[in-house]
């Protein structure tokens, strides 16, 4: 597993290879089906149990309404390795391979209608973000990249 979320001290999400989507109810450990096709999952956020996104390789992403998947895949093919959202947007971070050399840090940003790539002023593999409601996250990642969304 690489990602876990927790929505209360009685709702927990992890995520990771093979599509798998785990969720605990404080009794138990349970599979959930996502429609990823074995993508390896990295990430994993919610604002509530009814809406919780998950990541992962080759563009996967997929958000969770309490009771079904709906595939919401990146408009590149990169890589998302963390979420944070508040009530307006969501951010992404991760990665990309790039014709012209290795892999470098990428950017996503969703708002309704889907994902789409965001400018990164570092090339930097970024590995995780995090905010608060109202203002944007902070993004970090290899070489010591610290950066702030505005």
């Amino acid at each position: 597993l690489y990602g876990v979320w927790a929505a209360n001290a009685n709702d927990v999400w992890a995520v990771g290879q093979s599509a798998t989507v785990m969720r605990h109810d404080n009794l138990k450990w349970k599979a959930l089906g996502v429609p990823l096709a074995s993508k390896e999952l990295h990430a994993v956020w919610g604002s509530s149990p009814t809406e919780v996104w998950v990541g992962g390789v080759s563009g996967a992403a997929a958000v969770y309404d309490g009771t079904n998947w709906k595939k919401m895949p990146l408009a590149t093919t990169g890589n998302l390795f963390a979420i944070w959202g508040d009530k307006k947007a969501l951010w992404g971070a991760g990665g990309r391979t790039v014709s012209s050399g290795p892999f470098e840090g990428a950017l996503f940003y969703a708002s309704g209608a889907g994902w789409g790539p965001a400018t990164s002023p570092s090339k930097a593999f970024l590995a995780d973000l995090f905010g608060r409601t109202g203002a944007g996250p902070f993004v970090v990642g290899a070489q010591g990249t610290i950066l702030r969304w505005q």
